[in-house]
């Protein structure tokens, strides 16, 4: 499979587990970190990837740190990520900081 093939499965994959207005914050948002102070299992899938319900607290330069919960897809490859104090990658919707997106393919 060609490297150009893959990219666009893992949109795909995005787009169906992150829905378009996640995709558009991952491409226009300003970048922030976040880290996990807990998260909780729905019990709810989408396809193999499980929806939890995540707490943040979250950092975005030039702007005062705030806490915020997500409820979100979270991408089988990318399980290992969901621990208590870790650091994901955010972009921020600037007009509804509460509205966010994890972009898990990010360190």
């Amino acid at each position: 499979m060609s490297p150009r093939g893959d990219t666009t499965g893992l949109f795909k994959a995005m787009t169906k587990a992150f829905g378009s207005r996640s995709n558009d914050l991952l491409t226009t948002g300003p970048p922030g970190r976040a880290t996990i102070k807990s998260f909780t299992d729905t019990g709810g899938r989408e396809g193999a990837d499980p929806r939890v319900v995540v707490d943040l607290d979250v950092l975005v330069p030039g702007k005062d740190p705030y806490v915020t919960q997500v409820t979100t897809a979270v991408p089988q490859v990318y399980l290992s990520k969901l621990q208590p104090g870790g650091s994901l990658a955010v972009r921020v919707d600037p007009s509804d900081p509460s509205a966010l997106a994890i972009d898990w393919s990010r360190p």
